[in-house]
């Protein structure tokens, strides 16, 4: 039996990355930002840059959503941002001290948690 044709299907299969893969890619230079994405979640993106940009995000595994695929060319930072989270309750970005190493002009993202009101409001306090 040759197993040459069914070693070389299985390291092709091995090869092969699935439909849904997911890859991003981050690059900072000069308060600018480029990011490619396909099929990631945000969250996966935010931890991208967070790695790459030498930055804290915070909240971010909170986010829910599809995953994106977007592509950013040399925009500003702020910009990103406000792209990648226009769909969370609010956030809050902190600009990176000066002399303080990082890729990112940003060096802290926080990512403030949704709140909703109660489901049903509590009776009145009787005052006697």
């Amino acid at each position: 039996m040759n197993l040459k044709p069914l070693a070389a299907v299985l390291m092709f299969l091995c090869c092969v990355a699935p439909a849904n893969a997911q890859a991003v890619k981050v690059r900072f230079h000069d308060g600018l930002v480029s990011l490619s994405a396909q099929n990631a979640p945000l969250r996966t993106i935010l931890a991208e840059w967070a790695k790459l940009g030498g930055a804290t995000v915070t909240n971010a595994e909170g986010i829910t959503g599809t995953p994106l695929t977007l592509e950013l060319n040399d925009i500003p930072e702020r910009q990103a941002i406000d792209i990648l989270l226009r769909n969370v309750s609010g956030y809050l970005a902190a600009p990176r001290p000066a002399g303080k190493p990082g890729g990112a002009v940003y060096d802290r993202i926080l990512i403030l948690a949704t709140s909703a009101a109660p489901r049903s409001a509590p009776p009145p306090a009787e005052i006697g």
